[in-house]
């Protein structure tokens, strides 16, 4: 087996999402109203699907509960939900933050019970379960990766480049061209090759391989391998909509200005090394300060250690102000800090908000409860990394800048617009053009300001108002202005200005029958 990969860091960016992300210049219309862009992110590390999506069986030739009644008897088994052994760690959280157990409250308020977030029910409120295992985030590069990379038959190359898959005269894959320090080589394959480099990618080098839309194909003056119309098409996507924003009572406990000292993270301290608490929930920005000897390329920009002093233009120290360490040592070891946990998320819910004919017990949205908002950190990371205008983030969040508070995101969890990813030109350097196409059935637009009224609901309820003294921010956003405030219409102005992609592309390659004009592997993946 061959693998390309690119550089992986020992610390950081195998372990948590966006610390390696380089947001390349690939932009399309996210919606027309607005004419809003946003950018999509080209993953450029070795990291991992960090999320368990439920419901993955489809019916296929692969998959008949006529043949597998017994099977099909243990998945509905609750004991088959969670295993015990393993190399992937799950750790449940405490849920006894005061936020989670006032959002649970806030959901059997309203009529819906406490779930096992990955057991059978797919309805209902749930505490989060974390990919993490002694404060180190469990990912396939090191859970799977990592133990296997000194197999023989096991190469690993990073930094190079996947010009395209080369075929025989017979259309059987048996190669590939990459680029590596400048060079062209080639890897031959006895068996077969693997083509497995995401919804992004993977169409690009087929389409770069000659298979694909003809057409397409001919305009890049791309000789045709196979006619495969469905490569790049299909592209679905988790829209999520930001910026639904509560301020609570000083002194709640998830607020920054009581998560930002280190005593609330320190759990025992051994030499060098930092232990976390349990269950942390918030990520002060300032530890990010006194992280050993690495820079860190968050975007927009990078931290050193040690550090000189905040730019001026970046508001860092009176964000979350903490006791100094009595010597600038780096006493954070970066596997076992803060920076290693879920930024702040801490519970769940899913529910269905539309009427459509199917499963009621199908959650079409779901929310995540995060004990941060978008205006805890003024602004300095939200409005660059979701690709909000500044100057309507600014005008919108003005008046809650750095205050305590928590926020309701909401996901689309099943989509019915379909967008595309084409390429640019024939050269493999050349990333591919992605055309996300949101919103352009209506159904998504109608659930997710369905979502939002919920949303509010929530929010509304005893629990959070009587526990938290939680409190909605409910300024008119720029740019619906002039849409009365409240109505389906505002919301939906609301939703084109605030969603973005989840970064959960998925469909580019689909599996399915001959007879399906967009199916690009059968039920064997050939």
């Amino acid at each position: 087996m061959f693998t390309c990969t690119t550089p992986v860091h020992p610390c950081s960016p195998a372990r948590h999402p966006f610390t390696h992300v380089h947001l390349h210049d690939i932009r399309s219309p996210m919606f027309t109203c607005t004419c809003r862009q946003f950018r999509s992110p080209m993953f450029t590390c070795t990291t991992s699907v960090h999320h368990v999506h439920l419901r993955a069986i489809i019916r296929s030739p692969m998959f008949h509960l006529a043949r597998c009644s017994r099977h099909a008897r243990r998945v509905l088994s609750p004991e088959y939900f969670h295993g015990r052994d393993g190399p992937l760690t799950v750790t449940p959280s405490s849920g006894d933050s005061l936020l989670t157990q006032a959002f649970l409250q806030s959901g059997r308020s309203l009529g819906y019970s406490v779930v096992d977030p990955n057991g059978q029910a797919q309805i209902g409120f749930a505490p989060f379960d974390y990919t993490i295992g002694d404060g180190i985030r469990c990912s396939t590069a090191e859970c799977y990766l990592k133990p296997a990379a000194s197999r023989p038959n096991l190469h690993i190359l990073h930094s190079a480049t996947v010009y395209k898959i080369l075929f025989n005269e017979e259309k059987r894959a048996i190669g590939v061209l990459f680029e590596h320090n400048g060079m062209l080589k080639v890897v031959k394959a006895r068996k077969e090759v693997i083509l497995s480099a995401g919804a992004l990618s993977s169409p690009k080098v087929l389409m770069l391989s000659g298979v694909g839309p003809a057409k397409h194909l001919h305009q890049h003056g791309i000789d045709v391998v196979a006619d495969l119309p469905g490569v790049g098409r299909n592209l679905q996507d988790h829209l999520n909509v930001y910026g639904l924003t509560w301020t609570v009572r000083p002194g709640v406990e998830e607020s920054p200005s009581v998560l930002s000292s280190l005593d609330d993270y320190v759990k025992r301290r051994q030499d060098s090394k930092v232990f976390i608490a349990s269950s942390p929930s918030y990520l002060p920005f300032s530890f990010l300060l006194f992280l050993p000897a690495l820079s860190l390329p968050l975007f927009p920009f990078s931290f050193f250690f040690p550090p000189s002093s905040p730019p001026p233009s970046l508001p860092l120290s009176p964000l979350c102000p903490i006791s100094l360490p009595l010597a600038p040592t780096p006493f954070v070891h970066l596997q076992l800090s803060p920076y290693a946990t879920p930024l702040g998320d801490q519970s769940s819910a899913w529910v269905r908000v539309s009427d459509a004919p199917g499963d009621p017990q199908w959650p079409d949205v779901q929310y995540l409860l995060s004990s941060s908002t978008l205006a805890t950190d003024k602004g300095i990371f939200s409005p660059s990394s979701l690709g909000l205008d500044p100057v309507r983030y600014r005008s919108y969040f003005e008046d809650v800048l750095g205050e305590e508070g928590f926020s309701l995101q909401l996901n689309l969890m099943r989509p019915s617009s379909r967008g595309s990813v084409t390429l640019r030109s024939r050269d493999p350097r050349d990333y591919p053009h992605i055309d996300s196409n949101f919103l352009s059935h209506p159904d998504d637009l109608r659930i997710l300001v369905n979502g939002i009224k919920f949303a509010l609901a929530i929010g509304n309820t005893t629990s959070m108002k009587t526990w938290l003294g939680a409190r909605f921010h409910d300024k008119h956003l720029p740019g619906c202005e002039d849409i009365y405030y409240g109505t389906d219409d505002y919301w939906g102005c609301y939703v084109q200005h605030m969603a973005s992609s989840y970064l959960h592309p998925a469909g580019t390659c689909k599996m399915g029958p001959e007879d399906d004009p967009l199916s690009v592997v059968d039920s064997r993946l050939r």
